[in-house]
């Protein structure tokens, strides 16, 4: 007792908070293991764990002591403590999600570790080389860590730049995923607790004004020098860093996360392409130029209804393998034969990402002009940018957004009223509305839709984004005598079923919505296409094609960014779609040539920056010349996303090779007449 009593006499406050703290560490990691929330490979890894902390706490209730006895020796060996919290705070940043960390080559390892000595330095400098600043920054690169594991885990891609300024939506739309961690996680979390109670035994740094004007000039000088580098060096010529988009995670993996991210963060700014100038621009768009006043003097009788719906992971998966014999897909949407067009569509998005398709459709651009991880919907000003809903109110209609969720999700209710919506219904026009799994139903979006066309007499542009197929899938919420069953042996299937039971309830409420708009007695088009695949596609077409991710060929990549698409009328067309012969519009005169489509593998397969101007012609409405300009590169152009493209001749390239000479001429020229426009409209003045 005179022990005990002894030792808590020497505890200073600092003393007293770290063991408190430790305590709620070790009790919170505990409660994780007792709610099945570490998933262990090892059986030692949770009494290491335990063992370790209860170390720990033994070694911060005699830190006072040690602290005076040995105060000269932990003063000198401060330097090279601090040298070893910067391996500390690689080892953070990539354990959690890193399984073969240890196989990262010692040349990246060493160009990481000097760029988070950088960090450490800005961040220990500008807290005044207290041991407050120098725990923060082993937090933060643990809590680096612990989002690449959740990101990875959930959408099969680590955390890009654009990812922060779309924390509020993740943090919106999170409540569906089960968030438990493994041992690497479990590991990192003991590691990081060992760094902290080692930075509790340095000294304790004395505050001076000279000192603290000295500190803080320190950093600003590392800030500087740090901005200077990021600036002024290209990550990726200078030490050969590549970001494969489609498996950004296999790259992290192998040549660190702090450089790898750092190198998307200078693809953010989108560059102007070659040969770009606003004349260019408007040179390419001239020979498609019409009289657009012939807009205004369409009757409201003539104009459809058009309605366009991006269902939430709507995607046939029965296109893989190994699921073509064991799983019929949507078989409403699949059984449907009198669509205006309808086939598979290739998006920029997997497993998360929904505005991108959303943008992509809406404007007409294609992300493969901005690259993996860039989100235009979080990054750029859209006010006064051509799309759709300018297209429609230049028409006299009245256009509607719908999304059951946050408005502020993606920004959309900035974003929305900068591209011209005057109606936005979000989730609070839907209280108490049906859910599945929590989230509100296909059918309460399109019983909004059928009221929006029973109370208007104006012509309508209404774009619906659903909600109810939205990740994960492990929630268990399928209701008894909805689930369907898929006999695919995996750990995994039980996500792959609840997955199908979702898109079966999304088929029938499709069902629903056309056999409701067969009734109306009035011109509608209704364009529906997925926004992405589910997540977990990854392993599904790595277990359908034999192979890692990594090994796979641009074939088998952009399998995993295939949806559905259709465009259907309740009325019949007098056109021939676009796709099948020649379009020209009635209402125009033109010398384009036809555009005869060349029979390329799948003629119906298109990317949704096209996929906007098909639904116009099948409302047939008068084109503008950028929507005129996309249906005729489509000829020499198919298909273009975030991974690669489709040659007039069925051949697929990878993006890259856009550079390389590989393309044919006809081919090279659609994808730099694409890029000059599209810089034009989204950037030009």
């Amino acid at each position: 007792m005179h022990v005990l009593k002894s030792l808590t006499a020497s505890w200073d406050k600092p003393t007293v908070a770290s063991i408190v703290s430790f305590v709620i560490l070790l009790a919170a990691y505990c409660a994780f293991e007792a709610a099945g929330l570490v998933m262990h490979d090892n059986a030692w890894t949770a009494p290491l764990v335990i063992a370790v902390f209860v170390l720990l706490l033994a070694a911060l209730m005699v830190r006072p002591h040690l602290a005076n006895r040995f105060e000269d020796g932990f003063s000198k060996a401060k330097p090279f403590v601090l040298v070893g919290l910067v391996f500390l705070a690689f080892y953070l940043f990539e354990k959690p999600y890193n399984a073969a960390l240890f196989d990262i080559g010692t040349y990246y390892a060493f160009v990481n570790l000097c760029v988070i000595a950088a960090l450490f330095a800005i961040v220990y400098f500008a807290g005044q080389q207290t041991k407050a600043a120098a725990i923060a920054f082993l937090s933060l690169c643990f809590i680096a860590g612990i989002a690449n594991y959740f990101v990875i885990a959930f959408k099969g891609q680590p955390v890009l730049p654009a990812d922060l300024f779309a924390l509020s939506t993740a943090a919106a739309v999170g409540g569906g995923y089960t968030y438990a961690v493994n041992d690497n996680v479990a590991v990192a979390f003991c590691a990081l607790a060992c760094g902290i109670a080692l930075v509790m035994y340095l000294p304790k740094t004395k505050f001076a004004v000279k000192r603290g004007v000295a500190n803080t000039a320190v950093a600003a000088l590392c800030v500087a020098s740090f901005g200077f580098w990021f600036s002024h060096f290209d990550i990726e010529k200078a030490y050969g860093i590549q970001v494969d988009g489609w498996a950004a995670s296999d790259s992290y993996s192998q040549q660190g996360s702090v450089l790898c991210f750092l190198k998307r963060m200078q693809d953010l700014q989108p560059a102007e392409p070659a040969g770009y100038s606003p004349e260019a621009a408007a040179d390419i768009l001239a020979p498609y130029a019409n009289d657009t006043d012939g807009f205004a003097d369409l009757s409201d009788e003539e104009k459809p209804i058009v309605i366009a719906v991006m269902n939430e992971t709507f995607s046939d998966l029965s296109t893989y393998p190994n699921l073509a014999d064991i799983y019929e897909g949507p078989a409403f949407f699949n059984s449907i034969q009198d669509a205006y067009l309808k086939g598979t569509a290739y998006v920029s998005a997997l497993g998360a990402g929904t505005c991108n398709s959303e943008f992509e459709f809406l404007t007409g651009t294609t992300m493969a002009n901005l690259g993996e991880g860039v989100y235009p919907y979080m990054l750029y000003d859209l006010d006064g940018t051509e799309n759709l809903a300018t297209y429609f109110k230049a028409l006299g209609y009245e256009t509607t957004a719908i999304h059951p969720a946050d408005a502020t999700n993606w920004r959309r209710d900035t974003v929305y009223e900068q591209l011209g919506f005057d109606t936005f219904l979000d989730v609070t026009d839907f209280e108490g509305a049906d859910t599945l799994r929590g989230f509100t139903t296909d059918r309460e979006t399109y019983d909004a839709i059928l009221q929006i066309i029973a109370d208007a007499d104006e012509p309508q542009f209404i774009f619906d984004v659903t909600l109810q197929n939205h990740g994960g899938y492990d929630t268990g919420l399928i209701p008894d005598g909805m689930g369907v069953s898929i006999p695919l042996e995996s750990s995994r299937t039980a996500e792959l079923e609840e997955f199908a039971s979702c898109i079966e309830q999304s088929d029938l409420d499709l069902q629903y919505l056309i056999e409701s708009l067969s009734a109306i007695d009035r011109p509608i088009v209704l364009c529906l296409f997925g926004d992405h695949q589910p997540g977990f596609s990854d392993w599904l077409s790595s277990l359908a094609f034999d192979k890692e991710l990594a090994d796979f060929s641009i074939e088998e990549v952009q399998a995993r960014y295939e949806v559905p698409y259709l465009i259907w009328t309740n009325y019949e067309t007098d056109r021939v779609s676009a796709l099948d012969g020649s379009f020209v519009a009635e209402t125009q005169e033109s010398e384009l040539e036809a555009l005869e489509r060349p029979l390329y593998p799948d003629a119906t397969a298109m990317s949704l920056n096209y996929l906007g101007a098909h639904m116009l012609a099948a409302a047939e409405l008068p084109l503008d010349p950028y929507h005129r300009l996309l249906l005729d590169t489509q000829k020499d152009l198919p298909v273009v996303n975030v991974n690669g493209y489709l040659d007039a001749g069925g051949s697929w390239h990878w993006l890259n090779e856009r550079y390389d000479g590989s393309e044919t001429d006809e081919t090279a020229e659609a994808l730099a007449r694409l890029e000059i426009v599209q810089h034009s409209l989204l950037f030009g003045s």
